[in-house]
């Protein structure tokens, strides 16, 4: 009776957040590009959380990120903070929480997603031709200091 209509009244209020995310692409984006935010890294935690959260409910991210423009700056962030987290090279205390272990994450458990994924994405796969076909290349530019 009286509680399901309350129920039913209260209901668009208790969404999951990428259902309400969704509903404007705009706040997608934003919420996902705090991880550039190094000054508070728990906002850069909070953002590859959230990105971890909507690559394996939301149907489409990749396409979006491509179409917003901002695939290119999330690939430069997300490589940004793991170059920082390997200059610090300290112990990690508390997996769950250190910005190199929540990558790491994010890109194992999107590995085995359909093409084109999250993985693909910031591992700079071409998406544009089959995944199948895309050619493992170590890129020149890199320094690596021994």
């Amino acid at each position: 009776g009286k509680d399901l209509q309350l129920a039913d009244y209260w209901r668009p209020l208790y969404q999951p957040l990428d259902v309400i995310l969704s509903q404007d692409h705009n706040h997608i984006v934003s919420l996902l590009e705090y991880v550039r935010y190094d000054l508070q890294p728990l906002i850069q935690q909070c953002s590859i959380k959230i990105m971890t959260a909507l690559s394996s409910r939301m149907v489409g991210l990749v396409q979006l990120l491509l179409k917003s423009n901002a695939s290119n700056s999330l690939v430069e962030d997300y490589a940004s903070c793991l170059e920082i987290r390997l200059e610090e090279s300290q112990n990690v205390e508390n997996s769950s929480d250190d910005l190199g272990v929540l990558i790491l994450q994010l890109l194992i458990d999107n590995i085995s997603r359909p093409a084109p994924n999250v993985t693909h994405l910031l591992l700079k796969f071409d998406l544009d031709s089959p995944i199948e076909r895309t050619v493992l290349q170590p890129r020149f530019h890199y320094r690596f200091d021994c």
